[in-house]
Formats: structure tokens, C-alpha cells, sequence
């Protein structure tokens, strides 16, 4: 019986209810439900909690740990710090767990000193965000990209073998940082479909949509962080324009996301200087519950983003027959494929065009709402599950 010690430490932290924490938990989900045939001679414990100090649990009950219960929220320099103490603590499990392959799915916390343990690892690679310097981003990131290269291009070609959840995120791993295609792996990120294709009924869903104080339909959804490629200001004249062009919909754009104070702040002067901060609801974090309620009751969920290497929250969001607006560019239009509205990133004009579309046409929601249950199907936890454990057999040789 081989040992795969999958890395659940991002539970712990302000990620937890993010990208990478939200795959770690749909990931977890699926390999505990996997059958004896594709699972193989192979067990999977997860590193529930590290210490620099040394102490460190490790459980088997892979997809029941969600974290500690009392975490703070870290700020995004306190997610920096937590990421080195955890690859220091995590090669002191290794060690000690013995385990015959790790995965890390946070590529930030990859252990220290595995090469020395000769310890084969796997790591995901969610995207390179982070060392492109495109024109317009912020002088700060440009600056820091090419260290970011130097960094990256060390973590990942020392990894036995890379998963990339999007081919779009595979390619780029090859043309930003020269990694061969024979050490990458795609496996597209999934959901659990049964948690977001529940129905819920009109008095629940009123009651949620009331204590936000929104309407049924009359609100576009975003879901996630103030990033500048999460492209703000695409969203904001977006929303003026859909309202300049039909005044009668009184249409709101639902932020759904936890922001720092200076982000909230941001957003807030951003709307006011477009003359629309009563029609911005920032909603703060919002449980997958609530969220579920939040997709199925909005006009659509829009998700126009300058990069991303994947956009878990299209799938969500079609599982709950919800429209989408998204873009063609980077894994959008890989996942979306036919089952989204198509819009450049920087035509906010088309942005704005795009959320009246979807709200005053019936025909295009019906049609947008089946096609994208049919396209979330695709992304299922349990085959990302068993995609994932294949590459470990394989890695493992049984």
C-alpha cells in the first residue's frame, strides 16, 4: 500500500473560502468518495494542521477536516507569512509520515528540503497571474514579476510532475516558464454538482435575497476578489451603461467576496465617481448556502476577467442554471465554452450591453441556463478525483 500525503494546510487560512482553498476541499471531497478500481493500492492522508514548532496532525478523513474553526482571517501579509511557516513545517511531516508522494496544491507553500528527503511531489498549478506584466497593471506588480519568474521556474521543475487545471494554465506553463508538456498534467477543477444544483424555493430564497436587499432578477453577480485583472472598473461602467440604456430595470451589481477595508473603500469612491453607488451591493462573504440562492434568483453572473487559469465560479454558478457573461480570453472561454455570453474585457460599453441582453431577454436566459447545466456537468469533483488519482498511480507505478 502506497501513502499519498495530500497538503490540506490552506484550510487554515484567509484561502480557505477561496480558489485554492475551494479546490483543496473539492478535491479532498472527491478522492474520499473514489471506488477500490480507481483508487488503487493507495491511501491518502491529509496534513490537517503544520507547526514550525514540530507538532502537526494528519488524518485520514481526508474530506470531513474544514479547517479550524477559529481562524482569523489573515490580511494578504499575514498569508505571505503563513505560506513560509508551512513549508517549514510541512517537510518535518514528511519526514516523519513517510509518505511515498506529496501533493501540494497551494504551489506558494511547497515544502522545503523535499529534494533532500527525495520525497516526489506533485504540485498544482492554478495560474501565472502573478508574473505577467501586462500593459496597464500596477507598477508595483511589474515590478516583482521577474522574481516571481526566477521563483516559480525553481518550485515547479523541481516537482515530480505538475497538474494544471486548465490547458490554457498547461500552455502557459510552457511559454512562460519552458516547462516541458511530459510533466504536465490537466485536470480541470470540479464541484461538488449536488451542493449547487439543490433547488431551493421561493420563501427561503425571498428570505436570502431580502436580507441583502436585493430583487429576484435585478441584479448581475460577482463573485470574488478586488484584484486588478478581476477587472473592477469593466464591471462598475458596465453596470452605468446597462442603467444609462434602461433606467426602467433599476439593475444592481451583487459583489459577493470578503474585502479588506481599503478594497471596500476603493470600490466605493470608484462607484460614487460613476454617479451608481447606491446600485453597488457589497455583500461581504457569503456561505455557499446563501450563495447558491444568491445564482439561481440573479439575471446573471459575471465573471469579466483579464486573466484567470480557470473560473471556478462559472461552473457554480451554471450548476445553479444561472446566466453568465464572461470574456473569451485565457481559460474563460475553455471552461464557458458555448454556454456563456461572450464580452471583451475592456468595451464596458459591451459589458453593460450584455447584462440588459440577459435581463430583458427570456429566450437567451432559457437557453444560456440549459446549456450551462449541461457544460457544469463536465466539471464534476469525482472526475476531477479520479483524474487526479491516475496521475498518482502512475507516479507511484502501481
Amino acid at each position: 500500500m502506497k501513502t499519498v500525503l495530500l497538503d490540506l494546510t490552506s484550510l487554515n487560512t484567509s484561502q480557505r473560502h477561496r480558489g485554492v482553498g475551494r479546490h483543496v476541499r473539492e478535491l479532498a471531497a472527491g478522492l474520499s468518495r473514489l471506488s477500490d478500481a480507481d483508487r488503487g493500492p493507495v491511501r491518502f492522508l491529509g496534513v490537517a494542521y503544520a507547526s514550525v514548532l514540530g507538532d502537526f496532525n494528519v488524518t485520514s478523513d481526508i474530506a470531513g477536516f474544514e479547517g479550524l474553526p477559529d481562524v482569523r482571517d489573515a490580511t494578504l501579509v499575514d498569508d505571505h507569512r503563513t505560506r513560509w511557516q508551512r513549508r517549514l513545517a510541512l517537510w518535518r511531516v514528511v519526514r516523519q509520515v513517510g509518505a511515498d508522494l506529496v501533493h501540494v496544491p497551494d504551489p506558494d507553500a511547497t515544502p522545503l528540503g523535499l529534494s533532500l528527503l527525495r520525497t516526489p511531489r506533485v504540485i498544482t498549478c492554478h495560474d501565472l497571474a502573478g508574473l505577467r506584466s501586462a500593459v496597464g497593471q500596477p507598477v508595483r506588480l511589474r515590478a516583482v514579476a521577474s522574481g516571481r519568474r526566477r521563483v516559480a521556474s525553481r518550485r515547479f521543475r523541481q516537482a515530480a510532475h505538475i497538474i494544471a487545471i486548465s490547458s490554457y494554465t498547461a500552455d502557459d506553463l510552457r511559454a512562460q516558464l519552458g516547462i516541458d508538456a511530459s510533466r504536465v498534467s490537466v485536470v480541470y477543477n470540479g464541484v461538488d454538482l449536488s451542493r449547487w444544483v439543490a433547488y431551493g424555493d421561493l420563501q427561503s430564497d425571498g428570505a436570502i435575497l431580502s436580507s441583502f436587499g436585493l430583487r429576484r432578477s435585478a441584479y448581475v453577480l460577482y463573485v470574488g476578489a478586488a484584484a486588478w485583472r478581476k477587472n473592477r472598473d469593466g464591471m462598475l461602467r458596465g453596470l452605468r451603461h446597462a442603467r444609462e440604456l434602461r433606467p426602467d430595470l433599476g439593475l444592481q451589481l451583487a459583489w459577493a467576496g470578503r474585502l479588506s477595508a481599503q478594497e471596500s473603500s476603493a470600490i466605493d469612491k470608484a462607484a460614487r465617481d460613476l454617479g451608481i453607488r447606491h446600485a453597488v451591493h457589497l455583500l461581504g462573504f457569503v456561505p455557499d448556502r446563501d450563495l447558491a440562492a444568491l445564482y439561481r434568483n440573479a439575471a446573471a453572473h459575471v465573471l469579466v476577467s483579464r486573466y484567470e487559469g480557470f473560473g471556478l465560479t462559472i461552473v457554480e454558478a451554471m450548476a445553479c442554471g444561472c446566466p453568465v457573461i464572461t470574456t473569451r480570453r485565457t481559460a474563460l472561454a475553455e471552461v464557458a465554452g458555448d454556454a456563456a455570453v461572450d464580452v471583451d474585457p475592456e468595451d464596458h460599453d459591451a459589458i453593460g450591453e450584455a447584462f440588459v441582453r440577459v435581463t430583458t431577454d427570456p429566450s437567451l436566459r432559457a437557453d444560456l441556463s440549459h446549456r450551462g447545466l449541461a457544460r457544469a456537468a463536465q466539471f464534476s469533483n469525482d472526475r476531477q478525483a479520479r483524474e487526479t488519482a491516475a496521475i498518482y498511480r502512475r507516479l507511484l507505478r502501481v
